[in-house]
């Protein structure tokens, strides 16, 4: 509380006021608990005003920093986001397709690199894998070859066999030695 001191005249004032208003009469106990409310709520009323305008100054700095955007619908609002980050967006996508597509592709390089290292007839058999066709009959891969016929001067490497009946054996050409 204040240590303001309160006259005798302005205490009559405020049982006048009082009297005028509700038309009762005060004693001075009175008179001086109404004065010190009103002390009170003045006070009181100072510092909310003082918040109120503290708050205000605050709420115009927000707005005076904070750009904000309204559009007509939400496909105008899509394509303005879409707009702003479509290029960064798109370039991300692409290096991490490139990564994704160099470490496939290195994976599947040393994997087949593997392979060939541990057979080394696998040159000798390369006409069979370009030239070869395979077909699927009832749940199994078969190679397709042709029969060679005895007086063919050219044989196609890979793509024809011949079947010797007497050993039950088929042969598949695949390189010369000429």
């Amino acid at each position: 509380m204040s240590k303001k001191t309160v006259s005798n005249e302005q205490l009559i004032r405020i049982k006048a006021k009082y009297e005028a208003k509700f038309g009762i009469s005060l004693d001075m106990w009175s008179a001086m608990n109404l004065a010190m409310l009103e002390e009170s709520s003045l006070s009181i009323l100072e510092k909310i005003e003082e918040a109120n305008l503290t708050v205000k100054g605050a709420s115009e700095k927000i707005k005076a920093e904070v750009k904000q955007y309204h559009f007509k619908n939400k496909w105008e609002a899509f394509y303005h986001s879409f707009g702003l980050y479509s290029i960064p967006s798109l370039c991300v996508f692409g290096i991490a397709l490139l990564i994704y597509s160099y470490l496939t592709t290195i994976q599947t390089y040393q994997e087949q690199k593997q392979f060939l290292a541990s057979y080394d007839k696998t040159f000798i058999y390369r006409e069979i894998i370009q030239f070869g066709k395979i077909v699927e009959l009832d749940n199994h891969k078969y190679l397709v070859l042709k029969n060679i016929p005895e007086k063919k001067p050219t044989v196609t490497y890979g793509k024809e066999a011949c079947y010797v009946k007497k050993d039950n054996l088929i042969y598949v050409p695949l390189k010369s030695n000429k």
